[in-house]
């Protein structure tokens, strides 16, 4: 352990070297300003001191200033200091302690004590630095960790976008048999057909929308950010949905501010709240309401879509944002629980918060999107 001495009284200097000498390796010098030199020089060096051990009253820069110069340096602030002094006031002491000082021993000192109370500082340190080691060392581990999860998220993201793309070919094969003759088909043939195009007919589907997931999971969504008029861009939406909508038998009833209006990109956006209105319809039982409306204050605005289907068990919730994660039974009929996970990656580049609330089970769910003004 290494420790300074400063002190520029000789005799209390050499009487400190002493006692600090049979506890480690002990420098001296004389005043606030050296020590302050030496402590930041052995930290460059990495042969930083353990403790320091210093007068208070002393020329030129007293005890006071060096140790709040030691306490300012990120270098040296970890280094304990403790003020040997005459001075018998508690206003002193409690001004060394203000500036980070460990301890205070009053002069004339006893050499035991003196000793007693570096050990302890000394120990104290000992611990201390061995446990931001050990947090340290922790943290790196983490960093490391996260870093190779990080490669393997972009690895098998790679793998899922190549993966969709070679299976278009073949399907592109398979959708050629819509132009087959099946006048010259038996009964069994033709029943084999149609749940060839069946199966073809979702498995595009599924395609589409893997890679629609991932071209935006991959960081590909570029954003022409504008001022957008909200309940114009619903109105449409809503008109855009009209055969879904009348055929599912669930009635969209919007109140959203006119003069509501957000940064966004308009195309994104539309794709956003066309996914939230679409899976609150596909969620609710026929003759049942969807609503979307606003909320605006001076910060924010809050758009709501809510329906009263199925509803959210509270365990499941925080998955319906998680692709391929979500249960069955919270997928949307022909869906593959990419939407939500999909809106929530469009919330995210534009800044916004998406949250899913849901009572439990039966009793409806609403989304909320949060954009800051």
């Amino acid at each position: 352990m290494r420790i300074l001495v400063v002190d520029d009284e000789m005799v209390s200097r050499a009487k400190l070297q002493v006692i600090m000498r049979n506890i480690g390796e002990c420098e001296a010098v004389d005043n606030g300003g050296e020590a302050v030199e030496v402590a930041v020089q052995a930290c460059r060096e990495d042969r930083p001191f353990d403790l320091i051990c210093m007068d208070v009253n002393m020329p030129d820069m007293d005890g006071y200033q060096a140790c709040e110069r030691l306490k300012a340096d990120p270098a040296t602030r970890n280094i304990p200091v403790i003020f040997v002094t005459a001075e018998d006031e508690t206003a002193q002491e409690t001004k060394g302690f203000e500036l980070g000082a460990a301890d205070f021993i009053k002069k004339p000192f006893n050499p035991a004590v003196v000793k007693a109370r570096a050990q302890t500082h000394l120990d104290l340190k000992r611990h201390r630095d061995r446990l931001e080691q050990m947090v340290a060392d922790r943290t790196a581990r983490l960093e490391e960790a996260n870093r190779r999860l990080a490669a393997l998220d972009r690895e098998k993201l790679a793998f899922l976008r190549y993966l969709c793309h070679e299976m278009n070919t073949p399907l592109n094969w398979i959708g050629a048999t819509n132009i087959m003759d099946r006048t010259q088909m038996g009964q069994e043939n033709q029943e084999l057909l149609v749940m060839v195009e069946k199966g073809f007919q979702r498995l595009s589907r599924f395609v589409q929308a893997v890679v629609s997931y991932f071209e935006i999971a991959g960081g590909d969504l570029h954003l022409d950010v504008k001022d957008v008029r909200v309940r114009p861009l619903i109105e449409r939406i809503l008109e855009d949905m009209a055969p879904v909508i009348d055929s599912s038998g669930v009635r969209v009833i919007a109140d959203v501010g006119e003069s509501l209006v957000v940064k966004a990109d308009p195309e994104w956006f539309k794709v956003l709240l066309t996914v939230l209105i679409e899976n609150a319809v596909a969620f609710s039982e026929k003759g049942g309401d969807v609503g979307v409306r606003s909320h605006t204050d001076s910060r924010q605005a809050r758009l709501l879509v809510s329906d009263h289907g199925r509803g959210i068990a509270p365990e499941h919730v925080k998955e319906v944002f998680k692709a391929f994660s979500i249960q069955d039974c919270y997928r949307r009929p022909g869906g593959y629980g990419l939407n939500l996970p999909r809106a929530r990656l469009i919330a995210e580049a534009h800044g916004w918060t998406i949250r899913v609330e849901s009572p439990g089970g039966g009793q409806g769910t609403t989304v909320s999107l949060i954009m800051p003004l």
